[in-house]
């Protein structure tokens, strides 16, 4: 009896584990069916998190950079990479793509956090995101050797692995309204930086700053002569050491210079060249004629790009042109138009627009307070905008989203002489499209004073301010400038 039971015991026993394993078995997930979260679902999920369902915009919490020489070098707060912004975005057919705003480059092979630096402010660029195979958090993007896992909804980590060997290692987090910059709210406060010496101020001068340098760039067309050619002078202020040194480039050329910062290089775009100086000065720079008779134009640099808009001179004269010079190819060509003649109007790059502000519609006409933006990926997309207050003579920078201005205003009488001068500040949100006036302690003893040119450096703001400036005397009639500076915020 004692070995019938033992039968029947086990028996029962093989029966309840078979019963067991037909039960696990029938609840094993099953990707046809839906009978739990699929590779596909999970994949909607991380789609999801990085889009918001159609666009998100993620930006650097932590950067560092490995080549031959360094590793985990920590630029994070680096002026090229605060200023990085990634949007992943998802159509409806649920193809994920990238766009890099990169802002200014790193360069890569730098061994310190403060030679990673690099001024060159690029065009964004689009690339395609993909799963890798069998998973549901880990993306690249093939075309830039990017990689990304996707942590949750806030945090995506990654690497670009670039050809020569260096890497950068990453965390984004979610772009929020907080970390964008906001327009200055109090009053600017000018003070007296330094003072300088030209008879070129009253024409059309540039003003540009560098961070790599931490210097401050002014050029001028000088009134005098020097082997009977009007020289082309470049101030250069160094804020380490507030040392004051200038160069002459003895080129026949008009008026206008407007300055730029390309690849660690000061460009100058002037009414018949393009004149490239080493940042130090040291040399005279390399000259290269654009094709064209210009004044009083504006221009702005994306890449080895420079746009140039208004400005053209003669009798049958298009005011209304945008061309493009190719630093790599030295060649102009045509890129757009803007709905209205310009002169005076000078413009600045954010991303992939090209913002022009102000000015006149024909030369020393009476003041526009128009902003056109130009599509830099198609020139027939223009949005007309428009500032409270017109502005003959503008000057315009970005810094992040923002683009501050600065400006002349002329006052005219019922004749249309100039009677009086007033400067004119401020600011557009990029974000909002919104353009509002700054408040300053600027004034005016002759009714004449106001800004001949502005830059931005870190948080604070430079202008040329005078009405005619002060005569020193000597035998070339040079006149004292002032050059103020305020903190922005």
């Amino acid at each position: 009896m004692k070995g019938k039971t033992s039968l029947f015991l086990s028996a029962f026993l093989l029966l309840i584990v078979s019963s067991c394993n037909s039960d696990d078995d029938s609840q094993q997930p099953d990707s046809n069916t839906g009978g739990g979260d699929s590779l596909d679902q999970m994949q909607a999920q991380t789609i999801e998190d990085i889009t918001s369902g159609s666009s998100k915009i993620w930006h650097f919490s932590e950067i560092t950079l490995s080549n031959s020489s360094v590793t985990d070098l920590n630029i994070a707060n680096n002026f090229n990479t605060t200023d990085d912004e990634f949007v992943i975005s998802v159509s409806n057919t649920n193809d994920v793509t990238l766009e890099w705003s990169e802002g200014h480059r790193i360069n890569y092979n730098g061994t310190t956090s403060e030679e990673t630096l690099l001024e060159y402010y690029q065009f964004p660029n689009t690339y395609t995101m993909s799963f890798l195979d069998d998973s549901s958090t880990d993306l690249t993007v093939p075309d830039a050797s990017i990689n990304f896992t996707v942590i949750n909804n806030n945090l995506i980590q990654g690497t670009v692995t670039l050809t020569s060997g260096e890497t950068i290692s990453f965390s984004l987090i979610e772009k929020t309204v907080s970390a964008y910059l906001q327009p200055s709210t109090s009053t600017l406060s000018f003070t007296n930086l330094y003072t300088f010496e030209s008879t070129g101020i009253l024409q059309s001068p540039g003003m540009k700053s560098s961070w790599v340098d931490n210097s401050i760039f002014i050029g001028t067309r000088e009134e005098f002569v020097i082997n009977n050619i009007r020289p082309e002078r470049i101030f250069k202020y160094n804020l380490d050491n507030a040392n004051l040194t200038q160069i002459d480039f003895l080129n026949p050329d008009f008026v206008t210079k407007n300055l730029h910062i390309i690849n660690d290089k000061l460009v100058v775009a002037a009414g018949q060249n393009i004149n490239q100086y080493n940042i130090d000065l040291t040399d005279n720079p390399t000259t290269s004629s654009h094709g064209q008779l210009l004044t009083r134009f504006g221009s702005a640099n994306s890449g080895d790009n420079i746009f140039i808009v208004g400005g053209v001179l003669g009798a049958d004269a298009d005011l209304n042109k945008i061309f493009k010079w190719d630093m790599q190819t030295q060649t102009m060509s045509e890129f757009g138009l803007i709905p209205e003649d310009r002169s005076g109007a000078r413009a600045t790059i954010v991303h992939d627009k090209l913002y022009v502000f102000g000015g006149s519609q024909t030369f020393f006409g009476d003041p526009e307070d128009t902003i056109f933006v130009v599509s830099l990926n198609d020139s027939s997309e223009v949005t007309t905008l428009s500032m409270t207050n017109p502005v003959n003579f503008t000057f315009v920078q970005r810094k992040e989203n923002l683009i501050y201005l600065a400006g002349r205003k002329d006052i005219k009488d019922n004749t249309g002489t100039t009677i009086g001068r007033e400067p004119v500040l401020g600011v557009f949100n990029t974000l909002d499209n919104i353009y509002q006036e700054l408040q300053s302690n600027l004034s005016s003893t002759s009714g004449f004073d106001t800004i001949h040119g502005m830059t931005i450096l870190d948080n604070k703001m430079y202008i040329i301010y005078g009405d005619f400036g002060v005569d020193v005397g000597s035998p070339n009639n040079l006149r004292q400038w002032d050059v103020m500076v305020s903190d922005l915020n």
